[in-house]
This record gives C-alpha cells, sequence and structure tokens, in this order.
C-alpha cells in the first residue's frame, strides 16, 4: 500500500478551497430562498386569496396546505369601528392603529406615514404572526380602503404574496353568493372577533424578511420633487416617470384646461396638482366630471348615496380585461383637456416604468396601487406617502393681504359638481419665469418675507400645475400632525434628499 503523504500547505488550501464551496453553496440556497418567497410576484392575480381556499384552511384548523398557521384579519374602516362579526376565527384589525406612524422624509413632520419597523414588530408580536404564518386580509366588503392600505404596508416592509393575501370578496361574498352557489351554511362561518388575549406573542421581526420593497412600493417627497424639477413627468404617461393623481375626480373639467382639487387641510397652496400628474378617471357623472372611485373595481351594483355601498353583484374583483378597459385618465392638451384620454397605450410601451400614485393622504390612493401593481400587473408602482397633504404643505408663497387673498378653499357643497362650476376661482402658476395669475390681468401679491434658501429648495408651487393660496398658517398644536414651511419655528436647515424614512426603515432592516 502506498502512503499518502499530504504536506500542511496542501492541508491548508484545501481547508480553503472547501470553506469556500461551503460558503458558496449556503449563498445559493438562500438566494434560492428568496426567490422562492417572491416566486408569485410577478403572476397577476397571486395577493388574492379565493373563498374556497380559505374555508379549506378554517376547516383544517386554521392551516394552510403546506402547514403554515393561517391568521385572518379582519381590518376595520379608518374609524377603527369594530365589526359585530365576521369569518370565524378572524381578529379585528386596525390600520390607523398598527400601520400609521408620524414620522419624517427629512423637510417637516407628517401624521399619516407607513410605520417604523418597531412599530410594526410590536404588531406581528401582538397578533403571533411569524415566518410560519399566511396573512389573510378581509373586511365587510372589498370598498374598506384600509385593506389596500394595511397590504402596502406590510408589502412595504417585506411581507410576499405567498405570506400575504387579500380575500376576494371579503366577507360581502364569503357569506353570500360564493356560500349559496355552494350550498355553505354561512351562519356556521360567521362569529364575533376572536378574542386577541388568547394568541401567544411571537418573537418574529420585519428584520427576519428575505428580502424587502421599501424603495419599489414607496415614494418619498424627495422623489417625487426630484422628477418633478427634472421636468420627467407628462400628463400622458409619455414621460420617464407616470404619476396619477386619485383625487376626487368629479369635479369638472375647468375650460382652461385645470382640474380643481383640494385638500381638507388649512395649509397655504389649498388646491391644485401636481406638475406632470395625470387625473384618474373612470365614468363620467351627473352635471360633469368623472368617478375614479376604487369600487368600480369591483363586480357589484351599489347604493344611489353616492358612497357605493355594495347592494349587489359579488363584490369580488372585475377581471385584468374590464379593469383595462375602464381605466381613463385627463390631461392637458394644448391648455385644453382630451377627456377620457387613455394613458395606459404609454404605460405599456415600457410595462417597468415608474408609476406613482397619490391621493390626499396615501390612503385612497393605496386601491388604485393594488390594482395597477397586483391585478394588470404593473410591478413598479409606487404610492407617494404623504400624498397632497403633504405636498401642499410645502409651498413657501401666501398672498400679501390676507383680507383679499386668492382663497379658493372649497368648504361648502363639496359633494355637488355644480357647486365647482360656481368657484370660477382665480389660480396663479409658474410659467417657467415668475408665477401669474389666470386671468393674465392681474399680478400675484405674494409675500416673500419668509422666504429661506433652505426652504426655497423645498418649494413645491412652482412644481404644481396651479395653485390657489390661503393665508398663512401657523400651528403650535402638538395635535397637528404637520407644518407648513411658512412656519419660522421649524428649527435647522435641512440639506438631505427627502428621503429619510426609506433609508431610516432600511438600517432597521439591516439592508
Amino acid at each position: 500500500m502506498v502512503a499518502k503523504f499530504y504536506t500542511k500547505p496542501f492541508m491548508l488550501l484545501k481547508l480553503v478551497l472547501l470553506s469556500m464551496l461551503i460558503i458558496t453553496a449556503l449563498a445559493a440556497c438562500k438566494k434560492q430562498t428568496v426567490d422562492s418567497y417572491y416566486s408569485t410576484e410577478r403572476t397577476a392575480g397571486s395577493a388574492l386569496i379565493e373563498p374556497a381556499e380559505l374555508k379549506k384552511y378554517i376547516d383544517n384548523g386554521f392551516k394552510a396546505d403546506d402547514g403554515r398557521k393561517v391568521v385572518i384579519l379582519h381590518v376595520t374602516l379608518q374609524n377603527g369601528q369594530m365589526p359585530e362579526s365576521t369569518i370565524k376565527g378572524a381578529y379585528s384589525f386596525s390600520q390607523e392603529e398598527h400601520l400609521v406612524e408620524k414620522r419624517s422624509d427629512g423637510v417637516a413632520p407628517n401624521g399619516a406615514m407607513v410605520a417604523s419597523g418597531a412599530k410594526v414588530d410590536k404588531f406581528l408580536s401582538k397578533y403571533g404572526i411569524d415566518n410560519n404564518t399566511l396573512i389573510v386580509l378581509t373586511s365587510h366588503d372589498l370598498t374598506n380602503q384600509m385593506v389596500y392600505r394595511a397590504f402596502w404596508a406590510l408589502k412595504y416592509w417585506g411581507f410576499s404574496n405567498k405570506a400575504l393575501k387579500i380575500l376576494n370578496g371579503a366577507n360581502y361574498y364569503f357569506f353570500g353568493e360564493y356560500a349559496k352557489a355552494n350550498n355553505i351554511d354561512a351562519a356556521s362561518y360567521k362569529a364575533a372577533p376572536a378574542d386577541i388575549s388568547n394568541i401567544t406573542p411571537s418573537a418574529f421581526s420585519v428584520k427576519d424578511l428575505p428580502n424587502n420593497y421599501i424603495d419599489s412600493v414607496r415614494a418619498p417627497f424627495g422623489e417625487i420633487i426630484a422628477y418633478a424639477k427634472e421636468n420627467k413627468m407628462n400628463a400622458d404617461a409619455s414621460g420617464e416617470v407616470a404619476v396619477i393623481s386619485t383625487i376626487d375626480a368629479k369635479k369638472p373639467v375647468k375650460s382652461n384646461g385645470q382640474i380643481v382639487t383640494y385638500t381638507i387641510y388649512d395649509n397655504n397652496a389649498v388646491d391644485g396638482r401636481i406638475k406632470g400628474a395625470t387625473q384618474l378617471a373612470y365614468e363620467p357623472v351627473k352635471n360633469g366630471g368623472y368617478t375614479n372611485h376604487w369600487a368600480l373595481y369591483l363586480d357589484a351594483q351599489f347604493s344611489d348615496d353616492g358612497k357605493y355601498s355594495i347592494v349587489g353583484g359579488k363584490g369580488t374583483f372585475k377581471t385584468p380585461e374590464q379593469i383595462r378597459a375602464m381605466v381613463k385618465g385627463l390631461i392637458e392638451n394644448n391648455g385644453k383637456t382630451t377627456k377620457n384620454a387613455s394613458f395606459l397605450e404609454n404605460i405599456d410601451k415600457n410595462p417597468n416604468k415608474r408609476i406613482l400614485f397619490h391621493c390626499y393622504t396615501g390612503r385612497t390612493t393605496s386601491p388604485h396601487w393594488f390594482i395597477f401593481r397586483e391585478i394588470l400587473g404593473y410591478q413598479n408602482a409606487a404610492v407617494y406617502d404623504g400624498s397632497w397633504q403633504e405636498w401642499s404643505s410645502y409651498s413657501v408663497y401666501y398672498p400679501a393681504d390676507a383680507a383679499n387673498a386668492v382663497y379658493a378653499r372649497i368648504i361648502a357643497g363639496e359633494d355637488d359638481p355644480n357647486t365647482y362650476d360656481k368657484q370660477n376661482t382665480d389660480y396663479i402658476y409658474w410659467n417657467g419665469d415668475k408665477f401669474i395669475m389666470s386671468d393674465n390681468k392681474t399680478e400675484p401679491e405674494l409675500e416673500y418675507d419668509n422666504i429661506k434658501t433652505f426652504i426655497e429648495k423645498w418649494d413645491v408651487t412652482k412644481y404644481t400645475d396651479f395653485a390657489t393660496l390661503g393665508v398663512e398658517s401657523y400651528y403650535e398644536d402638538d395635535e397637528v400632525d404637520f407644518y407648513p414651511l411658512t412656519n419660522p419655528n421649524i428649527d435647522g436647515l435641512y440639506a438631505g434628499d427627502a428621503k429619510e424614512i426609506n433609508k431610516e426603515d432600511k438600517a432597521y432592516q439591516g439592508k
């Protein structure tokens, strides 16, 4: 027998090579795990779960086919009102309580931002959610915008479509046509919300998720204003970035080609539209204007109260083909407005185009984001978190004469389209050189005394298609969620990029 003789250097080399092989194998396994976790993301409809599948899991002791525990969260309305009954085993869940927090992207605080990692971790622990859990979101029906906002917030923190679902049709369909068509005793699956005190808290954290969508699904203020300054947004979605306003489209189009939007807050720039944004519109309504209510995505009939209460139909989502046919936008064309101009054709030229959605606070636009991303398949879709509430508060200009200010805040008759026609409000806009009045006859009287360099850096007035200004506002009450930049009490000169929340949250995850 020939004796084997290895030198120490050879043995050392062998150990090094073996170690490298093991590390490579482990890395490959980890990558495979991540890829597997997100493998269904680009499959349209993969974020939905059908009643038959959920029923099977309930009958199996709230266990999925692969052994994961199933946690059903009944998402309450924005007011947090508890449901009297829901699907058996479902827990009452307030999106506003657990997934919203007062935070700042660097410029000034806003009260309606996505919750921090620490706050989300408390929610995960409280509801016993771990890495072996399937979360199913439901509600009385899918007209509840908080269902989509909750989905968005958890998607932001990294949950995949394998771990996070919305019940198609929600309780309305589960207890209605689905139960009837399948001879199911709906009453046997209905109960008061489950007792959360019986849950064993988990030690799971968003830090444990294999990947994240932080930059993908949340657009911070810094990203939006950078696009506006660089003229990357066109109202027909032909630009590098598409910005879609889902603020109430019922207001009729003005003859000058503008659509009046407004906020419920006493900001400086109370009306306007982000420059280059298109107004999402679906169906014409009586007395002019268009509706863009997210309930129209559903296979349902609605009450006549103007609130889109479901009174008939399944309440499930329409098909992608049906939704594409109804999605339209109002865009400007040489100062005039082209009604029902489709912008999906321009988006389809680049399916990976960045598509940004905004409303007043980032809540009511979440259903539209969900539809575009999860039903129509546009993966690079994001919510402008903070939305018009934040954007309109970052206006540094205000009327010099408050008594005769261009103050067009719409209060009375806000649900009556006829009221908007009678406003005939003047507004200011930036023509590339100076601000001018819409009537082209008078110069706007604006106050500039409080303008500072750091304020001008973040001023949105020049990057808004038009603006009607309110009086200067000061906030001292701690209950106020944000502050206009004309407030001289804001301390310090912020020199960042206004993307602080995304940075903080990625740092929390260690990424």
